[in-house]
């Protein structure tokens, strides 16, 4: 759909309603409407402009500048306008449903296994391999201290290690 767009007419839309509102009511998306709000030299209100106003704190809408060597008015083709920017159109529906039947079909499934490891990664996965396997003996030799403690009457302290604290 082709439809003329006065700045004047943008300006008193614009500063009225969130622009994602708008957008809609132009057929177009929120980043196209500022890019025609960018070449018809209309200010739009700043990042958080909403937030602000909702507190009270938002500063007032500037006023229109002087068109002097701009356009007076900017045709732009736009999507139906009932049509809200973010409804997705049936081909691209059907395209997204075909394609998800093909993923979820066993026979379609791709596994990537024993990939080769980079020689740069290859250091630092055996250090963390070795300090695991540390780990986890240090672990059983600790719960088997408990378990010998316990059955002698007395008890250790359980100690918990976690990673990033106290320096381990």
């Amino acid at each position: 759909m082709r439809r003329t767009i006065q700045p004047s007419e943008l300006y008193e839309r614009l500063w009225p309603v969130p622009i994602s509102k708008l957008c809609q009511e132009y057929g177009l998306s929120d980043n196209g409407l500022r890019k025609l709000c960018h070449r018809l030299d209309v200010p739009v209100p700043e990042r958080g402009y909403w937030a602000k106003q909702a507190v009270g704190r938002a500063r007032a809408r500037p006023k229109v500048p002087a068109l002097a060597g701009k356009p007076a008015s900017e045709t732009v083709t736009t999507r139906n306008e009932t049509t809200p920017s973010r409804v997705m159109r049936p081909e691209t529906k059907a395209i997204l449903e075909r394609d998800l039947v093909f993923e979820k079909d066993p026979g379609n499934r791709v596994e990537v296994r024993d990939l080769p490891i980079h020689k740069a990664i290859q250091s630092v996965q055996q250090r963390l391999a070795r300090r695991v396997k540390e780990w986890q003996k240090a672990r059983k030799d600790h719960e088997a201290a408990l378990q010998k403690s316990k059955a002698l009457g007395t008890e250790l302290v359980r100690v918990e290690l976690q990673a990033g604290v106290a320096g381990f």
